[in-house]
């Protein structure tokens, strides 16, 4: 059963399934605009626009006129992600508007539990320039390398890999969402006061950029969004995490092509 399912996934109709997330979470965002409107400048929306209108118009191209189904497919994954991307940030803007009470110290209590020292950990890290080097190197690299392995996957013709790579990231990304508005939470640097004087080699400036216009949601005071100037709002749970085993997955199984 479960090799059927991933067999049906893996071929064109893979597209469509991908294709019904996007769908569903547009009717998502068209939901909460209609419950509680958030103006969307329409200049930020130019690039994105621009580039998926290519992007599409390309497969289209290299699906009915000169056959290269591959180049079809890569396009097509390639405006899944930027419309994904802009999606699912805008859904995670408007449902932190309504989000209740913070859930960073009961996330903390929940490692102690089980026995993990979060801040003694990030000090175990910041004693090695090195490491912490290649913690940044990596943590930046995340949507390269999936734009990396989209281009690898599709021109090794590893077209079903591809369809599932893109289906799991989005479902990953709608889950990861989802839970962000029922467990919302600011992240250990801020809900600790940590900044960077605190450390050697670590810098907690990605722990923080997202304040801004996540308290500025919580209280009200946003009155348009601007898609180019959007940050990743959501620290728990991670989408960087979930999103990295995905891309893994897909550079393994390339590597096994």
């Amino acid at each position: 059963m479960i090799a059927t399912d991933l067999k049906k996934l893996s071929s064109p109709s893979g597209d469509h399934a991908a294709s019904a997330v996007l769908l569903s979470l547009a009717l998502a965002v068209g939901g909460c605009q209609l419950i509680e409107p958030l103006p969307v400048e329409p200049a930020s929306m130019a690039t994105l626009a621009i580039a998926c209108l290519a992007l599409l118009a390309a497969a289209l191209f290299y699906r009915n006129v000169r056959l290269k189904e591959n180049f079809s497919v890569m396009c097509v994954a390639l405006s899944q992600v930027i419309l994904f991307t802009v999606l699912g940030s805008v859904l995670s803007y408007l449902l932190a508007r309504n989000g209740g009470s913070l859930w960073d110290a009961r996330l903390a209590a929940w490692d102690r539990a089980i026995g993990f020292d979060w801040l003694a950990f990030v000090h175990l890290v910041d004693r090695s320039a090195a490491l912490t080097a290649w913690l940044k190197l990596a943590y930046a690299s995340l949507v390269p390398q999936v734009i990396a392995l989209v281009l690898t996957l599709g021109f090794t013709h590893r077209l079903a890999e591809l369809r599932i790579l893109m289906l799991a990231a989005m479902a990953a990304g709608t889950i990861t969402v989802i839970l962000s508005a029922l467990f919302p939470a600011v992240g250990n640097y801020v809900h600790l006061g940590l900044s960077a004087g605190d450390f050697d080699h670590v810098n907690p400036f990605a722990g923080e950029v997202h304040m801004h216009d996540f308290n500025a949601l919580r209280a009200g005071t946003v009155q348009v969004l601007r898609l180019d100037a959007m940050e990743g709002i959501i620290t728990f749970p991670s989408y960087h995490a979930a999103l990295s085993v995905v891309t893994l997955w897909g550079f393994w199984t390339s590597r096994l092509a």
